[in-house]
């Protein structure tokens, strides 16, 4: 997921000029993925409004919350600038974003007004729920679902299994096939995973309305992860955006193979880092400025879901998760972050108490050395 999107995936940023970046002491990989198109970031699948969401004990939920895609990627490099210089760009999709960069982080949510409870989907973990659905969304969904996935046809690339549209060219699927080689391989550079793991069977599809037609994501959505990946081969959708969306959800898979269902900050920020998105470099959505007297709480960053909240929730979401590995990576470089995730796949350490244990400091220090940070 992809890998992936959000409220709407934001994307369509294509301004002629290059993005502002923010400088950082903080490894990142390098060299970046399909630099030569403009920046756009089809970020993760949520959708504004949801049916209410089942109270099964199979949802990964919070408790209650406290209120407030072409070159194999590289693996990260000591002395590299944190944003590298990226075309397009979770977690997956494309809206013009009409809103400046003031109106968006204006109207972002604050703690202390939207309490988080347990039934808020903003904060129910959905990895294995087909479509990213809840339970009444993802029933009535369940025959066009079928019917649509019966008609599709599939095919075997070494040893990953497509179930595609009859429509999608073969060549296509040739293309995904070499992005999920990249994909394994540049997991294996952040964390300990075996690049010969069979890969997720992938649904493959026509273009991204077929896609969201039998999904509960956004309707900018062109990727998610749900157990399977899925991936629109729209033809209008430019290679680096299927590349990133590829990787970005690629890693959703591997964490979760390793038994790491969360934290979700980890979850989104690993994965925009190991896919190399850049999209919030951009002028016209300044997170910088709006992260130094704002953030979500980490409390509730263990929980927070982009893919089922609104779209500027899920913004700042994805971006702090973002700035959130790159705290632990200033603390204890890139190595920090691979022994994060086998701590948390030993379950030596909580998702809960991730964020503290990875930057190697307590909890009566961590939040000076955050306003530090981010200043």
């Amino acid at each position: 997921m992809l890998g992936l999107a959000v409220a709407f995936v934001v994307s369509a940023l294509s301004d002629s000029a290059e993005p502002e970046r923010e400088s950082s002491p903080v490894a990142a990989p390098s060299p970046p993925v399909a630099s030569r198109v403009t920046p756009v970031r089809p970020v993760e699948p949520t959708r504004l409004e949801l049916p209410e969401l089942p109270t099964s004990p199979q949802d990964d939920r919070a408790p209650v919350l406290p209120s407030t895609e072409q070159p194999t990627l590289a693996a990260p490099q000591a002395d590299a600038s944190v944003e590298a210089p990226l075309t397009p760009a979770p977690a997956s999709a494309q809206v013009a974003l009409d809103q400046d960069a003031g109106d968006v982080l204006q109207a972002s949510p604050s703690p202390d007004a939207t309490p988080a409870r347990p039934d808020d989907k903003r904060f129910t973990i959905r990895w294995d729920d087909e479509g990213a659905c809840a339970e009444k969304p993802r029933v009535q969904l369940k025959p066009a679902r079928d019917a649509l996935l019966a008609s599709f046809v599939e095919r075997r690339i070494g040893d990953a299994v497509f179930l595609h549209d009859p429509r999608v060219d073969p060549s296509e699927l040739t293309r995904l096939f070499a992005r999920l080689q990249s994909a394994r391989v540049a997991t294996a550079a952040w964390i300990d995973w075996a690049p010969n793991t069979p890969p997720p069977a992938t649904i493959v599809y026509r273009t991204s309305e077929q896609l969201r037609s039998v999904a509960c994501v956004n309707e900018q959505t062109v990727g998610y992860y749900d157990g399977r990946l899925h991936v629109s081969a729209d033809p209008e959708l430019p290679e680096p955006v299927i590349e990133q969306t590829v990787v970005h959800e690629y890693l959703h898979f591997a964490l979760n193979q390793v038994g790491v269902s969360k934290p979700m900050w980890l979850h989104e920020g690993l994965a925009m880092h190991v896919a190399e998105e850049t999209w919030f470099t951009t002028s016209r959505l300044d997170f910088k400025r709006w992260l130094q007297t704002n953030k979500l709480p980490f409390e509730g960053m263990v929980f927070a879901f982009p893919h089922t909240a609104d779209e500027k929730f899920a913004l700042v979401a994805y971006y702090q998760s973002f700035r959130m590995v790159d705290f632990v990576m200033e603390q204890r470089g890139p190595a920090g972050i691979r022994s994060l995730v086998t701590q948390l796949s030993s379950k030596s350490v909580t998702a809960e108490d991730a964020f503290v244990q990875g930057a190697g400091l307590s909890a009566s220090t961590l939040e000076a050395q955050w306003q530090l940070f981010v200043r």
